[in-house]
């Protein structure tokens, strides 16, 4: 399982919830895909942001969130 890895980053909190995705059948393929793949997880965070835009979700602050 990814989270007993040997080369996982040993100074990343893990949660019970962080294994339990792991074990959900239903939602294993989606763990297992964004844990291989940071950009399929970037391009399915998009189009959910969009959708819930489109819905009236507001989002704070405005200008969006920055990573420095």
């Amino acid at each position: 399982m990814v989270l007993d890895d040997p080369n996982a980053d040993e100074e990343l909190l893990k949660l019970s919830s962080d294994r339990a995705v792991f074990k959900d059948e239903g939602f294993r393929p989606f763990a297992e895909k964004f844990r291989d793949s940071q950009d399929a997880f970037f391009e399915s965070y998009a189009k959910a942001h969009k959708k819930l835009s489109e819905l009236g979700s507001k989002f704070e602050p405005a200008e969006g969130i920055t990573l420095d």
